[in-house]
């Protein structure tokens, strides 16, 4: 995924009392359960790959998590990338049949 260029210090994660910038081809994963935040002040997007890993919890925590999992699920967060996502598939299927059918192949 790309990130900013010249991002250096400017675009960044704060975890606990850790700074780190984004670097191309390196990946950064971390306990959300700790303070964090994030400063992107570059003019270029900052893409990120959010995955919600299921805790291994017994009892009254298993039950919390699982209700925090669903509504995270059904958040406007991740329907708002959930329909960007279907939009960037419509956008990139429309641009290879197009594409296709400028070079003379059939769809």
């Amino acid at each position: 995924m790309p990130c900013p260029k010249n991002g250096d210090h400017l675009c960044w994660i704060r975890i606990d009392d850790q700074t780190l910038c984004w670097q191309d081809g390196k990946c950064i994963l971390f306990d959300d359960t700790y303070p964090h935040e994030v400063q992107n002040n570059t003019s270029d997007h900052r893409v990120v790959l959010l995955i919600q890993f299921e805790r291994p919890t017994y009892g009254v925590g298993r039950l919390v998590q699982g209700m925090f999992l669903k509504v995270v699920r059904r958040s406007a967060f991740v329907q708002e990338a959930k329909n960007n996502l279907a939009h960037w598939h419509a956008l990139h299927h429309e641009m290879a049949r197009t594409e296709r059918q400028t070079s003379g192949l059939t769809v």
